[in-house]
């Protein structure tokens, strides 16, 4: 009896699911902007694919309601210095999902 054993191959650019191929998402972005207190920072996702749903998280809990964003290219006002794990998490209709996660830092207001 012979054992068989299946390994699924990721390819980067492309999966299989239920035996079509459909584009993998990827969910990456950047920060643009002054990172310092009391300046709006502005992230941009590498891919803007218009069937992606995006799902930001800023990891300001002091924020409230707005330490959480679902547009492409979302700011977000910090409430305190420190150190933030933001993550982003896209997927679309074919069921690929992605998550992304980037420490920032916000530093206090330079002082004059």
């Amino acid at each position: 009896m012979k054992l068989l054993l299946r390994i699924p191959i990721l390819v980067s650019i492309i999966y299989l699911t239920t035996g079509k191929l459909y584009a993998k998402c990827s969910a990456d972005f950047k920060v643009n902007g002054p990172i310092c207190l009391s300046k709006s920072v502005s992230f941009q996702a590498i891919d803007s694919s218009k069937s992606l749903k995006y799902h930001w998280n800023f990891g300001d809990i002091l924020s409230g309601f707005d330490n959480l964003d679902s547009i492409v290219n979302p700011s977000h006002l910090f409430s305190k210095p420190g150190t933030f794990t933001v993550t982003l998490i896209v997927n679309d209709t074919n069921g690929c999902r992605d998550t992304f996660i980037k420490k920032i830092t916000i530093y206090s207001k330079p002082k004059a």
